[in-house]
């Protein structure tokens, strides 16, 4: 088992910490910007969790051979912030299959991967 807890003041930082995921953040909202990562690592099976403070424009390409799905602990704001390019904030997403996938997360998000 492999686990990590980091905190970040930098989004690129942010962004480029997790292994294996290819992706980059755009901060859409003034101030400070406040991140936090929690990444466990199993036999099989990886979950994270994710929280950021700001608005934040996602572009990532999931890992290839792997499922990956997505469930918020906390997305508030309305859905229709960015027509099709929001996530379902009461459900389970299934993201892309090692494919481009594109979405804004508003402030105070808080997922689970």
């Amino acid at each position: 088992m492999h686990s990590q807890t980091q905190h970040f003041d930098q989004i690129i930082e942010h962004a480029a910490s997790l292994r294996h995921w290819s992706q980059h953040y755009d901060k859409l909202t003034p101030g400070a910007f406040h991140g936090y990562l929690q990444d466990v690592q199993l036999q099989g099976v990886r979950l994270f969790r994710e929280t950021m403070s700001s608005g934040v424009a996602q572009h990532t390409h999931t890992p290839a051979r792997c499922i990956n799905l997505l469930l918020p602990v906390n997305l508030p704001g309305p859905s229709d912030i960015a027509p099709n390019r929001s996530i379902l904030a009461d459900g389970l997403n299934f993201l892309p299959y090692d494919g481009d996938f594109f979405f804004i997360a508003p402030p105070d998000t808080d997922y689970i991967v």
